[in-house]
């Protein structure tokens, strides 16, 4: 058991147990207004503000040295969910986009209510529900969201889901939402520390402008492909395991 702690310790990020939950500068920092105006701070305001992303749901912060140093490319997903023309404008390499202000519209219908009091039964009505929040297509579009976070933490239970936001959406918004609105538990998702901001200022050279024919719909349906694939997939898995129960109850 003690070697399977440490073995989990040592694949933690360290930014994920140094205390970064709850950063309550302002009552230690009584001149915080001016650091502000400091240029190294001005740059890197994360590192002034008061980060604490614990209101509903339990979100780590990893930050760019772990998310570069600790975490392999193939062990994570960047989840940007910043808007389309922020992303378009730029992105880290390799990251995938999910309409944030979407989402936190999403946040304040009577829908999302009803699941955040833990009215579970709510969450089958998403295909039906409507509201003035939301536009044609929206609901699907979230639902899609919520698919793909589900299954890929099926398919890779031990990787990270990190979201990137930015000085305006940190993510923290994003993932509770995503979280509270998932009929299953999805592990291992976090927030950039710093988000876009924080990549700007420390690895520049990971950042990419999006493509001129790259669309959000494109987007959307790569989402949708993975989807469609890895709920076959389980379908599949689910059926053979039927199998085997039922002929082990023969034999």
């Amino acid at each position: 058991m003690i070697e399977k702690a440490t073995r989990r310790l040592e694949d933690t990020p360290q930014s994920f147990i140094v205390g970064d939950f709850v950063l309550d500068v302002s009552s230690q920092i009584k001149e915080i207004e001016a650091l502000r105006q400091n240029e190294y701070f001005a740059r890197r305001w994360w590192e002034l503000e008061c980060l604490d992303y614990r209101s509903e749901c339990e979100l780590c912060l990893i930050s760019m040295d772990d998310l570069n140093n600790r975490v392999k490319r193939k062990e994570r997903i960047l989840i940007d969910i910043r808007s389309f023309e922020k992303y378009q404008a730029c992105h880290i390499k390799g990251s995938f986009q999910m309409d944030g202000p979407l989402v936190s519209q999403f946040s304040r219908t009577k829908l999302f209510c009803q699941i955040k009091q833990g009215q579970q039964e709510a969450l089958d009505s998403l295909e039906e529900f409507s509201d003035e929040f939301l536009g044609d297509g929206d609901l699907d579009k979230i639902q899609t969201y919520i698919d793909f976070l589900e299954l890929y933490h099926d398919n890779y239970p031990d990787n990270f889901i990190v979201l990137v936001g930015d000085k305006e959406d940190l993510g923290s918004n994003f993932g509770t939402s995503m979280l509270l609105s998932s009929k299953q538990a999805i592990e291992r998702i976090c927030v950039l520390k710093g988000g876009i901001d924080a990549a700007r200022v420390e690895n520049p050279e990971f950042l990419r402008k999006g493509s001129s024919n790259q669309t959000q719909r494109a987007m959307i349906a790569q989402f949708e492909k993975f989807v469609k694939k890895a709920s076959a997939i389980k379908k599949k898995g689910l059926q053979e395991q039927g199998a085997k129960r039922d002929a082990a109850q023969l034999t």
